[in-house]
């Protein structure tokens, strides 16, 4: 993806009422075979919307004062290992040999 077709992909976010809203990184989505050898540069297929929780400063998860989890609504951005389905994590058909995006 180069810089122009991430502009546009991000400003359809901002057009649908999004532009205050965190962008991350989806790291298990990012894979390379030569990672192993210093491959670190990894290229961004796409992005989505998702509401994901949030974690607190110990690697749990966050509670609000009601023990309910706390979530916030981020931009993913995904790399080659995402679902091809719309989902970040890989599907059922995905994992599926010889199955559309496997």
């Amino acid at each position: 993806m180069n810089v122009n077709q991430l502009h546009r992909l991000l400003g359809r976010f901002i057009e649908a009422g999004h532009g205050r809203t965190k962008v991350c990184v989806f790291k298990p989505s990012f894979s390379h075979p030569l990672e192993q050898d210093g491959v670190v540069y990894l290229d961004i297929d796409g992005a989505v919307s998702e509401y994901t929780p949030m974690s607190d400063g110990d690697g749990y998860t966050a509670l609000d004062s009601k023990g309910r989890e706390k979530m916030r609504s981020t931009i993913a951005l995904y790399g080659n290992d995402a679902c091809k389905h719309g989902n970040l994590w890989p599907c059922e058909q995905c994992k599926a040999p010889g199955k559309e995006g496997a």
